[in-house]
């Protein structure tokens, strides 16, 4: 290919799978020299540190999918840990646009969100659909109309068109608890 020539559609595609490999590779390695198994997860990415966590964060976050759970580790100046996730409680994910996309990841009860990279960032949710698609009763479409159900109630309530109580109440039927 000459230095004119553009890459057909199935090159880019190549290229693209080629980096996105490569780039887990070095963040699964990353991942174990820190301290944290790995072994064992689907898909491995290096998070970029919250805004609010700047200061007293001394590494970035990985975010792990396993078969059953999506796990974020820290290491932080003042404690490391793990926040676990259980994959039969996820209820959707999506990803948000721009320079440095947000991830989000959503339960019944709870948002993990973090920053990651235009590469990382949706293969990680491509790979967490795949399993959340896999599990009984999962239906993606659903859950995503169901975000976006709570999200419409909460501005509701918010501009006071809908009690607290009116809203539990729908978040409860919505959320089918």
């Amino acid at each position: 290919m000459g230095f004119f020539d553009q890459p057909s559609e199935e090159e880019k595609k190549q290229n693209l799978a080629k980096a996105i490999a490569t780039t887990e590779q070095k963040v699964r390695d990353k991942a174990s020299r820190k301290g944290f198994d790995v072994t064992k997860a689907v898909y491995v990415l290096e998070a970029y540190v919250p805004k609010e966590d700047e200061t007293k964060t001394i590494s970035r976050p990985f975010v792990a999918i396993y078969k059953d759970k999506v796990v974020q580790m820290k290491k932080s100046l003042f404690s490391s840990g793990n926040e676990e996730i259980l994959l039969e409680r996820i209820s959707s994910v999506e990803i948000t646009g721009g320079m440095i996309p947000s991830v989000n990841v959503y339960t019944s009860g709870n948002v993990l969100t973090f920053r990651t990279d235009v590469l990382q960032g949706p293969k990680f949710v491509e790979v967490l659909k795949g399993l959340l698609g896999k599990r009984g009763g999962f239906n993606s479409v659903q859950a995503s109309s169901d975000v976006e159900q709570l999200e419409k109630l909460a501005a509701l309530l918010e501009k006071g068109y809908l009690t607290k109580s009116e809203f539990e109440k729908k978040k409860k039927q919505i959320l089918g608890l």
